[in-house]
């Protein structure tokens, strides 16, 4: 290639990260590059690093051609190739000291590589305010889970969508579907993931026995992350009272009492069970009660 096209610009050529999920929740990412223009996909992720570090002068296609120079990249681009850098790195060290990835290992696109837990940290991070990396939706919230509840012969037939599959990086665990990436945090979410991973995208029956068990003890640790339409009822029935403990500050002397309820005994075909409310007894009532007590008292003994 000829050099005649240096002296060139700085900060214009724009890498476009495209993320593929592997099966296993294995994170594998090629890159697009252009200077604004039509898009080319990169053949190999180590040749590209390799040509920046050795100045050399590339073309993509006929419309693409410029000195690979890290300050040809933009800033966004610049951290993206910098982390992958470390990515390489990284595994030409462990190579070194014997460890391979297996050839029987399942790959993505060509010119793309897997990324460890750390890095996929990192380059969610890194397009965290975009809100959308490699063709995914990127979300902080927890995804909603709807249960749709039809009878069967013998109990009770349960379809829970949508189908989400799990990615676990070094400080973060992520739920994926097939157009967004949900980051949750680790500790908030450490008892409720194992139902998302067990539950989501599947087609459940249960008797009437596993059923109630079912309510009592997966249910609540889903908690208002999943929507039951039930027209029947036939699980809504069986879901347990959550117990409330109720303080009353104004009572002559101050106590506590544990009351039961849930959205799941009053709403008609369908509950959030996150809803929960809170039964209020009115001091009112309490003093009404008290002064018939005291009343009825004193006829006795009188």
């Amino acid at each position: 290639m000829e050099d005649n096209i240096l002296p060139q610009r700085t900060g214009f050529v724009e890498l476009e990260p495209e993320l593929t999920v592997l099966q296993g929740g294995t994170p594998w990412l090629r890159l697009r590059i252009s200077d604004g223009g039509r898009p080319y996909v990169v053949k190999s992720l180590e040749e590209l690093l390799s040509h920046i570090e050795n100045n050399q002068v590339v073309s993509y296609g006929k419309s693409l051609a410029f000195q690979h120079r890290w300050d040809a990249f933009t800033p966004e681009a610049r951290q993206l190739l910098n982390l992958l850098r470390r990515e390489i790195i990284n595994r030409q060290q462990l190579e070194t000291r014997g460890y391979t990835t297996s050839r029987y290992a399942e790959t993505g696109p060509a010119g793309g590589i897997t990324l460890t837990g750390e890095t996929f940290d990192a380059l969610v991070n890194l397009y965290a305010d975009r809100h959308e990396l490699g063709g995914y939706a990127l979300k902080e919230s927890i995804p909603s889970l709807t249960m749709q509840v039809e009878r069967r012969r013998g109990g009770v037939q349960i379809n829970v969508r949508p189908s989400l599959g799990s990615i676990k990086g070094l400080d973060f665990d992520y739920l994926y579907s097939e157009d967004t990436i949900w980051r949750l945090d680790r500790a908030a979410t450490a008892r409720m993931l194992p139902a998302f991973r067990g539950l989501s995208g599947r087609n459940l029956f249960f008797t009437s026995g596993d059923a109630t068990a079912f309510c009592s003890y997966v249910l609540p640790e889903l908690g208002r992350y999943v929507t039951i339409e039930d027209p029947e009822r036939l699980l809504l029935n069986q879901i347990p009272l959550a117990p409330v403990t109720q303080f009353y500050l104004d009572a002559p002397q101050m106590g506590t009492c544990l009351l039961y309820t849930s959205d799941a005994a009053d709403e008609e075909d369908s509950v959030d069970l996150g809803g929960r409310r809170i039964m209020k007894k009115k001091k009112k009532k309490r003093d009404k009660k008290k002064k018939n007590k005291i009343e009825k008292k004193k006829t006795d003994t009188g």
